[in-house]
């Protein structure tokens, strides 16, 4: 309650931005925008703030949230530099077509005195959406390089964002920090940089607000039996790079936004081998991609006394076949990775296979052959212990998920990996957030019972990050606005006394306290 809505004209898009006292995350004050919903479906992105300088997390700090027409207008400063003053304008406007919702973004800075290429940008949270960049595709992490657009594909609906040219700057698994120029500051005189986020069922259909003019209807079929494959993955694909990503609907055809260019087409789905490219061709045309029929795999790893006990299969390709890709790495099966927590079936391309069986550094390791055909076969591999623990526990005491601003791991997926990796016990330490995990522990549904040590990491912006466990979910989190690293640990002290306090990462950069010291 107090945040502030929002809405499409057609109500199918709603989007939220956090009263002035609301702030979530890294952001600094509220005023930002929280979330987005399409349809009523999972929301999974995380959020989107003003970068300023390329200081993270240097942004707009907002005093007042004001509805201004149809514009919800937030004020305040940076946040690096209280004499600059800073006004976002939050707008619903027109849609172009293949866009459900759009959401125009114009921040106004204003410097007493001139600065020189002073960076503009946003600090984006994906959450659970996975972002994407023509050229890079979903492989952004790590990269800070020149786009003409920015994407991000979920399950079942993308975010576009569009600035008024190119965009600069990093990325990291979970987030992006997009720069859209470093314009000189006249004194005393307004600065504005707009963009827009777009809303949709999938990237590849809205990419005519990002400047492609060929419309084009792609259909998704499976070889040889001409079937058609609902809800397939495709690839977009120019100069041998991915450019757009999509995804066919229930009747296995979607109309997409391409650039006039030479492109092509293949489908990427999960469990199944895509045939070649397509070749694209002109306004109005119809392209048939095509794919195997799906490939399934009932795995289990068992343990010295023939019981089933969780694992980790790690997939190569051999003879031909390549390394699959059964998802996204965050997810329990995703990558070349998967993270059983007992007899499990998934899909996987048909191929030959070498699989890598794993639990920890405490256990034995195992690799074996399978040959997959198109439909069903079984797995069955087994590890022991190699060290007698009775007595002591492995614990991983710092892990994020979904719950943090810079993670997308799905809460459940984390347990399961844990428990895969050998873990019998976790601290879930959040970045200024507390979650209850038990019925993510009981939906995994593990054999062997894991501990769980509710924590929260108290993170500050510059005067280190500390974790703390276990931390009652009652507790709200630890206020440690304005506090020195003495003043954060009395307060943690006060509302926790008898919790570990681990000072995490003490070294690192100027989130590092014993550098701050």
């Amino acid at each position: 309650m107090g945040d502030w809505l929002l809405a499409s004209a057609h109500g199918r898009v709603q989007f939220f931005i956090g009263d002035v006292a609301h702030r979530e995350g890294f952001q600094a004050s509220g005023g930002n925008l929280l979330d987005i919903s399409l349809d009523g479906r999972d929301d999974v992105f995380d959020g989107m703030s003003t970068w300023f300088e390329r200081e993270f997390p240097r942004q707009a700090s907002y005093s007042t949230v004001e509805v201004e027409g149809t514009s919800l207008v937030a004020r305040g400063f940076d946040s690096g530099d209280t004499r600059i003053a800073v006004t976002t304008r939050w707008e619903v406007v027109p849609s172009p077509e293949g866009v459900v919702a759009s959401l125009r973004v114009s921040t106004t800075v204003t410097a007493p005195l001139a600065r020189a290429a002073f960076d503009l940008g946003d600090i984006i949270g994906w959450g659970g959406l996975r972002h994407f960049g023509p050229g890079p595709g979903f492989a952004l992490t790590g990269t800070d390089q020149e786009l003409p657009w920015l994407g991000a594909q979920g399950a079942d609906h993308a975010v576009l964002l569009v600035g008024d040219g190119p965009m600069t700057g990093p990325h990291g698994a979970s987030w992006s920090d997009p720069v859209y120029g470093a314009p000189d500051l006249p004194a005393d005189t307004d600065v504005t940089y707009v963009r827009t986020l777009h809303v949709g069922e999938t990237l590849a259909e809205m990419l005519g607000a990002a400047g492609a003019p060929r419309r084009v209807t792609v259909t998704s079929r499976e070889s040889g039996t001409g079937a058609v494959i609902p809800h397939a993955d495709l690839v977009v694909e120019k100069a041998g790079e991915p450019w757009a990503v999509g995804r066919t609907r229930a009747d296995g055809s979607v109309t997409v936004s391409l650039p006039a260019d030479p492109v092509s087409v293949r489908l990427d789905p999960r469990g199944r081998l895509a045939a070649a490219p397509v070749a694209v061709g002109p306004e109005g045309s119809r392209v048939v991609a095509e794919a195997s029929p799906e490939g399934h795999l009932e795995a289990v790893v068992l343990g010295p006394a023939g019981e089933p006990v969780a694992a980790r299969l790690t997939f190569f390709g051999r003879e031909g076949t390549a390394t699959p890709n059964m998802g996204p790495a965050k997810h329990a099966i995703g990558g070349n990775r998967a993270n059983l927590a007992g007899p499990t079936t998934f899909t996987i391309p048909p191929g030959s296979y070498r699989v890598v069986a794993t639990r920890g550094p405490t256990w034995s390791r195992a690799e074996t052959t399978v040959e997959v055909p198109e439909g069903t076969t079984e797995l069955t591999m087994n590890l022991s212990p190699l060290l007698r623990l009775e007595g002591w526990a492995q614990c991983d005491l710092h892990q994020h998920a979904v719950y943090s601003s810079d993670s997308a791991i799905p809460p459940v997926d984390g347990v399961i990996a844990s428990a895969a990796e050998g873990l019998d016990c976790i601290a879930t330490t959040e970045h200024d957030a507390v979650a209850d995990w038990t019925e993510h522990i009981a939906e995994a549904d593990l054999p062997d019972p894991m501990i769980w040590l509710s924590g929260i990491e108290v993170t500050h912006q510059s005067e280190g990050h500390y974790n703390v466990y276990p931390y009652d979910p009652a507790l709200d989190p630890i206020d440690h606005r304005d506090l020195t690293p003495f003043g954060i640990t009395a307060r943690i002290r006060d509302l926790a006394p008898d919790a570990v306090l681990q000072v995490n990462h003490p070294r690192f950069g100027r989130i590092g306290v014993f550098n701050r010291l």
